[in-house]
């Protein structure tokens, strides 16, 4: 099987290529990013395409799936520049599939692309997606959607699968996801790294560090780890830049040293 993956270096992308390497049915993937890593793991072929601008069919030849994840959010001030990539991107991605004659195409879209829902009734798939006005980001995932249902119409032979997941975060991707919602919030100093030295804890600062367990207990409206008891490990503590105002600090903080990053990041 050949699967192609736009978006492939991506918080997704990357969690989804090692997903795929350890398939056996997955024979063959191409990895479709505006810019390449420099490693290459085995049955990863690169390629470097912006799917605003480039021709994608060639690459599309011959492949079992597409899995269109590439999308920007940012620069958020230039929504020309958004539109272009993520809405006529989105398009150019889907036609070039189908001119390609790939059997099935897999679109990560958002929950973000629903309209408003009644607020007092859970609703299910079938639930329109119009987006939110207010959201530059649902209203792209929602024009998005509309140019899909385009596409399923006039292609009944085209399997077409939609997420429509939350916010999904990845460790590895730490320092990238605060880059995107914290901008210039963010130390310059932690830019760069493969995790942030803030992880989320029912303790304050400055705590030994503590074994999650698999039962989480609600905080706030948040999900958090219950303490299964003290680790060996030395204790830690945050260590804030003095220029970050000491209330920026996320409440009940402490630093842990980040996981390895997949080789091709």
């Amino acid at each position: 099987m050949h699967v192609v993956v736009t978006g492939a270096t991506g918080n997704v992308g990357t969690a989804l290529l090692q997903a795929l390497l350890v398939d056996p049915a997955v024979t063959r993937i191409t990895g479709i990013a505006r810019r390449t890593p420099a490693m290459r793991p085995g049955r990863v072929r690169w390629m470097a395409a912006d799917v605003s601008e480039a021709d994608l069919v060639p690459a599309f030849q011959g492949a079992d799936a597409v899995v269109h994840l590439a999308w920007a959010i940012q620069p958020s001030r230039d929504r020309a520049a958004l539109r272009r990539t993520n809405v006529d991107g989105s398009a150019r991605v889907f036609d070039a599939a189908v001119r390609a004659g790939v059997p099935a195409l897999v679109y990560a879209s958002s929950v973000g692309a629903y309209s408003e829902d009644p607020k007092d009734a859970p609703v299910d798939e079938t639930w329109p997606t119009g987006g939110t006005t207010g959201s530059f980001y649902a209203v792209d995932k929602a024009a998005v959607e509309g140019i899909l249902d385009d596409v399923e119409a006039a292609n009944p032979s085209l399997r077409v699968v939609r997420l429509r997941p939350g916010l999904i975060f990845s460790r590895r991707a730490a320092s990238g996801v605060a880059r995107l919602f914290l901008g210039a919030l963010f130390p310059r100093a932690w830019r760069g790294r493969t995790g942030s030295p803030w992880s989320r804890t029912s303790r304050g600062c400055g705590s030994r560090p503590s074994t999650p367990t698999t039962s989480p207990t609600r905080t706030g409206g948040r999900s958090m780890p219950t303490s299964a008891g003290p680790s060996t490990s030395p204790p830690t503590r945050c260590s804030t830049p003095a220029s970050w105002p000491r209330r920026s600090a996320p409440a009940g903080c402490r630093c842990r040293r980040p996981p390895p990053a997949p080789p091709w990041t």
